[in-house]
């Protein structure tokens, strides 16, 4: 190795090319499960707002990194939304963490809060259940709201394969993963192992 060349300058160089791989890749998935981007062209028609997707940002490590690859994107607007569901001590504090995140990267920051907790005994469901299901009522309002194009959120290969397993071991008659879409829902890193 030359002197003038680093081994930690080689380990950064691979990591930013890892980056801009996967920031291509999702990209490329995101124009494939969403064709309708793909036909904006805002150069052309200037009548036409910029493709607008809602960020579903917990604060964990797949969703912040999800974020920074959807910013790294030219051409798209962000819309970050988190749901702070009270059920963990910390949980209001993972939410001024993402908000911190929306201010730093300029972006409209969408946040509520609910006790998921109440809510299900309310209405007879499980924790699991009653968080899933709010969760993606609120993605779902602030897409109306900001009149987004997609819902997208940082589910990986990792979580799909806790979602069979999980089917799996409560005896499932028929076993699905998570679709890439689902309506406005997209999951352009279902395909993607949670290590890269």
């Amino acid at each position: 190795m030359s002197p003038h060349h680093p081994a930690h300058l080689n380990t950064a160089q691979a990591d930013d090319d890892a980056i801009t791989s996967l920031a291509r890749h999702l990209q490329d998935r995101l124009y494939t499960l969403v064709p309708s981007l793909a036909k904006i062209d805002t150069k052309v028609d200037v009548k036409v707002d910029t493709p607008t997707l809602v960020v579903a940002v917990s604060g964990g490590t797949d969703s912040l990194a999800l974020l920074h690859l959807l910013a790294s994107l030219d051409g798209l607007r962000l819309e970050l939304a988190h749901l702070n569901h009270q059920l963990r001590a910390d949980a209001q504090a993972d939410a001024e963490f993402v908000e911190r995140q929306a201010a730093q990267l300029d972006l409209n920051y969408h946040g509520h809060s609910v006790n998921v907790a109440r809510v299900a005994r309310a209405r007879g469901w499980n924790l699991e259940q009653a968080a899933r299901t709010l969760r993606y009522q609120f993605l779902h309002s602030v897409a109306q709201h900001t009149g987004a194009h997609a819902i997208v959120t940082a589910h990986t290969q990792n979580d799909q394969a806790e979602t069979v397993l999980m089917q799996l071991i409560r005896g499932a008659a028929f076993v699905q993963g998570m679709p890439e879409v689902r309506g406005r829902v997209v999951r352009p890193l279902l395909d993607v192992p949670r290590a890269q």
